[in-house]
């Protein structure tokens, strides 16, 4: 476009990958990411530097402020900024069956899906453009919604199902637009830039933004805006969801200042009631918290918090490594009278490593066994080795779990577990008069977290949430090999899976502010959830 607008003029095309990009290819949902301009520093650091002269953004990747020393130096004409769905099997959102899993990691659009059709499943989608098509195609999901320009640009419209309407779907403020940042005393580019400005794309996404950053400029926030130029005026329609889709705010404005417009338009909005609409079913939005557990073992709860609206940030301060365990290769497996499994880690590593590999059952299965599980949680993963618990307690407390088992006088128990599993509950067994083995079938050891999680660890959090007492040793650790002093960590909120998590919280000094009940994933998301809600309304 520059070429074209001034004769002569030569442009080379340099290509970055950021921290964005990253993240995303590695498949983590954007909710998830956190942290303003992770797609944008790169170039940003690259423009202050002067080793290049402009940057070419998704104008919704950028933050509504900006950058010191830089500024948008012009927004070109916009693209379609509707968005798009696509299903695998050719069915728009209207058609698509009752129950169909539609993937999207975007707030906004969940929201907007939700309220338009409650009775589709919205589940958090990872991945680039082609990766999410991909899944779609190959039936993981049934299908997904993603911004017509991506698609567009990327030249494979033939992919698209539907337009959606807008009525549906209002877009992001700035969807399909362009912004080419530069460096705001830079007048020979800034002159440059001039002529490839579009008058009314870029007086429309200003109100955009505007009204998105009256409401608190959160790109995580269930905000959609579209402005169009009509009759000599712009006029803004916006759109605050609750995360939930059951309820909204809709705001229709018109006016010829753009920044003045948007502006309006969220006094409106927060005047009905946008405020407490975008908190209304949890305190968790637009909260970063911290997940301390292991890369894997986070997943689901990475993904129920994004869920809530909140932005995980992700820390993994532990690791699993497997033990040798070749002096049990001869146990006679058949002889135990109880299997009990004290976590989900067991359990998989016991199934995946070590049991049908090693140990010749008689004429049974393992369904034959009696077995008895922690929790719910470490059921549900016992579960899905087609294996049903003969015993859960209600909760994960030691005595409860071996009062359970009844008369254990004369009984052979097999205690797979961690290297660092309580003592406690093995001393309990014995003390019933049990034949105990314990197998320690992993090592729990601290972990080494990346540039980015480190990144993301000093960019600060509302909230840390703790699962095993093990987090909390080796986040001291990690902090102290670091030079960083672990006194940081009193000032923050701390939320506990249930009381041996806390108790090891408390030896090292640290403030519990609420514990999970039930000690699950599940129990700590409510415990955030009422103190933050008991927090905001003291």
């Amino acid at each position: 476009m520059l070429e074209t607008a001034w004769d002569g003029l030569n442009c080379e095309i340099e290509v970055f990958t950021t921290k964005g990009d990253l993240t995303q290819a590695a498949g983590i949902p954007l909710p998830e990411i956190g942290g303003k301009g992770l797609f944008t520093l790169e170039l940003e650091n690259a423009l202050r530097k002067g080793s290049i002269d402009l940057a070419v953004h998704s104008l919704k990747d950028l933050p509504v402020e900006d950058s010191p020393g830089l500024v948008v130096g012009a927004i070109p004409q916009r693209e379609d900024e509707r968005d798009v769905i696509v299903s695998h099997s050719g069915l728009g959102l209207d058609e698509l069956p009752s129950g169909s899993v539609v993937g999207t990691s975007s707030l906004r659009r969940q929201a907007q899906i939700l309220f338009h059709r409650p009775d589709l499943i919205v589940k958090p989608i990872r991945g680039n453009v082609g990766t999410r098509i991909k899944k779609v195609m190959d039936k993981q999901y049934d299908a997904t919604v993603l911004a017509a320009s991506g698609i567009i640009r990327l030249g494979i419209e033939e992919q698209i199902t539907e337009y959606i309407s807008l009525w549906a779907m209002l877009p992001a403020p700035g969807q399909g637009a362009l912004g080419v940042q530069c460096r705001s005393n830079d007048e020979e580019t800034l002159s440059l830039l001039d002529e490839i400005i579009d008058p009314t794309t870029y007086l429309c996404v200003k109100a955009e933004r505007a009204f998105l950053q009256a409401l608190g400029g959160g790109c995580s926030l269930p905000v959609a805006a579209r402005a169009i130029e009509a009759d000599g005026e712009l006029h803004l329609h916006g759109r605050v969801s609750d995360v939930e889709g059951q309820a909204r705010v809709e705001v229709k404005v018109s006016g010829a200042e753009p920044e003045r417009l948007g502006m309006w338009a969220a006094e409106l909005a927060l005047a009905q009631g946008a405020e407490r609409l975008i908190g209304e079913k949890s305190p968790l939005v637009g909260r970063r918290v911290l997940v301390t557990r292991e890369t894997n073992q986070a997943r689901g709860f990475v993904e129920k918090l994004a869920q809530k609206g909140a932005i995980p940030v992700e820390f993994p301060v532990l690791r699993f490594e497997p033990l040798p365990v070749f002096e049990f290769d001869n146990l006679d497996i058949n002889m135990f009278d109880w299997v009990l499994f004290t976590s989900g880690n067991a359990v998989r590593f016991f199934f995946e490593n070590f049991a049908d590999n090693r140990w010749q059952l008689a004429d049974k299965g393992w369904q034959d066994f009696k077995i008895a599980v922690a929790g719910s949680a470490t059921a549900a993963v016992l579960e899905s080795y087609a294996v049903q618990p003969d015993f859960v307690p209600q909760a994960f407390v030691g005595e409860q779990l071996v009062a359970g088992l009844g008369d254990l006088e004369g009984q052979s128990i097999l205690l797979p577990r961690s290297k660092q599993g309580r003592p406690e509950i093995a001393q309990m067994l014995r003390d019933k008069g049990a034949a105990l083995v314990e197998i320690a079938m992993y090592d729990t050891v601290p972990a080494d977290p990346s540039v980015d999680a480190w990144d993301q660890f000093n960019l600060g959090f509302d909230v840390m949430t703790f699962a095993s007492p093990t987090s909390v040793h080796h986040l001291h650790a990690i902090l102290e090999s670091e030079s960083q002093s672990p006194e940081i960590l009193a000032k923050k909120k701390i939320i506990s899976i249930g009381p041996v998590t806390s108790q090891a919280l408390k030896e090292y000094g640290l403030p519990v502010h609420a514990e999970a009940d039930p000690h699950t994933v599940d129990g700590m998301i409510l415990a955030i959830e009422n103190y933050l809600g008991a927090k905001n309304n003291s």
